[in-house]
């Protein structure tokens, strides 16, 4: 649900907008958890965007409401106040005067996009860890006193280990992760769902799903998605190209610079450098999904590394784009000295045969387009 602007100025100009995002639970995965339920919105990063723009937020959860301002590193809870019970979570953001866009683009675009394609609602995935992600878990973990069986239950692992999460060491946390996996086979990357070639109107759509593995150890599946239109470029050789990403079905601030040139696309951003052979030379509009039960950052600004899906960024793009730039419409031929003759052959061959009364050469018919035409 979007709100409406809060304030303005005495000289009407607008210096805060509101939007609410309503969700029917928490976020499903946090800093240290993957969970099967991929998260829609990153409140860590939104929290931070709000915070360097000298805004807020406002959490209702339940039967009481908070307002925060994040400062330096830190929440600051301004106020905190009941209010009627409300099953679920409203997250209430309110943007600081320094947005220089329409701040609600993008919740009303991750609202959209949620109605399309199907998603994954599977546990997690012993996979999806390293043995070093898996103990940073467990020393985390809340309470103190949770057991290792306890842990692995609500991240949907079976195992009867009644030792302390907290008390395990590095070691532990490897032989652990060991008996995780044998019991647990990798989730399909197809079982992660997709948005679908519908999602994004009628443009040209490629998909590619796959596994990564990280250095660490993690085996990570995904699924990634292109859709492409193309118009025609004035300047022979160069074009422009305009790429929203959407992670874990959530448009994201993170840009991805795409240059067309001839025969080839060229993307940079997000720890990305890659050459797209096969597109030419047009002004692309494209939209890049990538879903994920983990994706890691790249700097400390929540920056997505995109590296670990190169390969597959650089497929979908191929065949979208290659088949948008196909498909443009092209511009009228020029016609040619032999298009004109057959124009005006038919009634040049009449005019000098008399209606086919008598023989005609080819000197006669070249005359006679002139007063006939």
């Amino acid at each position: 649900m979007l709100g409406k602007p809060e304030s303005r100025s005495q000289t009407g100009i607008l210096e805060r907008f509101t939007l609410t995002w309503n969700r029917s639970r928490f976020f499903g995965a946090s800093r240290f958890t993957r969970c099967g339920s991929l998260p829609r919105f990153h409140l860590i990063a939104i929290c931070s965007s709000v915070g360097r723009q000298g805004s807020a937020f406002r959490v209702n959860a339940l039967t009481s409401a908070e307002s925060r301002r994040p400062r330096t590193g830190l929440t600051i809870v301004t106020s905190d106040e009941p209010i009627p019970v409300t099953p679920g979570l409203t997250v209430r953001i309110t943007f600081g005067p320094m947005f220089g866009f329409d701040a609600g683009c993008h919740a009303r675009e991750a609202i959209r996009i949620s109605r399309f394609g199907k998603t994954y609602s599977g546990p997690s995935s012993p996979w999806w860890y390293s043995a070093r992600d898996l103990y940073r878990l467990m020393q985390q973990v809340m309470p103190p006193e949770t057991t290792v069986a306890r842990l692995c239950r609500d991240l949907g692992f079976d195992i009867h280990d009644n030792r302390i999460a907290r008390q395990l060491r590095r070691c532990d946390a490897e032989a652990l992760l060991q008996r995780l996996r044998e019991n647990n086979p990798p989730v399909p990357p197809e079982r992660l769902g997709m948005l679908g070639p519908s999602a994004s109107g009628e443009r040209h759509y490629a998909i590619k799903s796959s596994t990564t593995g990280l250095h660490d150890g993690a085996k990570i599946p995904y699924v990634t998605e292109a859709w492409a239109e193309c118009t025609r470029s004035e300047n022979r050789g160069h074009g422009t190209a305009r790429l929203q990403l959407l992670l874990n079905r959530t448009p994201s601030l993170a840009a991805v610079v795409v240059n067309s040139r001839s025969k080839e696309l060229i993307l940079q951003g997000c720890n990305l450098y890659r050459l797209v052979q096969g597109p030419g030379t047009g002004h692309y509009n494209i939209t890049l999904s990538i879903i994920a039960p983990y994706i890691q950052l790249a700097n400390d600004g929540k920056e997505p590394c995109l590296a670990p899906f190169s390969e597959a960024i650089a497929e979908v793009l191929r065949k979208a784009c290659s088949a948008a730039h196909r498909a443009m419409e092209k511009p009228a031929r020029k016609c040619t000295i032999k298009d004109a003759a057959w124009q005006v052959m038919a009634k040049a061959y009449s005019a000098a045969s008399g209606d086919g009364r008598y023989p005609a050469n080819a000197r006669q018919i070249m005359y006679a387009p002139g007063p006939t035409s």
